[in-house]
């Protein structure tokens, strides 16, 4: 009995108290959501840099990457060439490039 008393008073005073908590509320939530709202659009600013730079980054190492097979593939087919430039130029000059058979190495008996 006396709950429902202290429910249903009318005094001023309880009344304008819970109409400034019932504002300071209202007026600590709308602060809550502003500064929620302001950290979310700062947080997808960082999120769209961050997601720009690590694109950029993918782009460049797969430039690298591609640059690297290039000039892999540009060194092989130097050594290829200079191999048959190399053969030719024995040819050429008629220089055989594998050892004679009538030569035979003998060991010194100091070694």
């Amino acid at each position: 009995m006396a709950e429902n008393t202290l429910l249903a008073c009318d005094d001023p005073t309880i009344i304008s108290l819970f109409q400034a908590l019932d504002n300071f509320q209202k007026n600590e939530q709308a602060k809550l959501t502003e500064k929620l709202k302001k950290e979310r659009k700062a947080l997808r600013r960082e999120i769209k840099y961050y997601r720009k730079t690590w694109f950029a980054t993918i782009s460049l190492l797969y430039t690298g990457f591609n640059d690297l097979l290039k000039i892999r593939t540009a060194l092989e087919q130097f050594d290829e060439q200079e191999k048959l430039a190399n053969q030719e130029w024995l040819r050429f000059w008629k220089i055989s490039a594998e050892p004679s058979q009538h030569i035979k190495y003998k060991l010194m008996g100091w070694v």
